[in-house]
């Protein structure tokens, strides 16, 4: 499909795992002690959102 929409070379593939990984890194500035903040973050949005659902397996429990 890459190849007909003119894009081949142009289009990476990511696993979840890394793709959050590499975003997480990013939006921690690269610094280690940024990570940790960053994930907490990451986890209170996501469950703000993921209480919209009526599925409370879908939350995430954080330490």
């Amino acid at each position: 499909m890459a190849e007909n929409a003119g894009l081949a070379g142009r289009i990476e593939i990511f696993d979840v795992e890394q793709f959050v990984a590499s975003n997480i890194l990013e939006l921690s500035k690269f610094k280690a002690a940024g990570r940790r903040l960053t994930v907490k973050d990451l986890i209170t949005n996501y469950n703000r959102l993921a209480q919209c659902e009526n599925n409370p397996a879908l939350l995430i429990k954080s330490n």
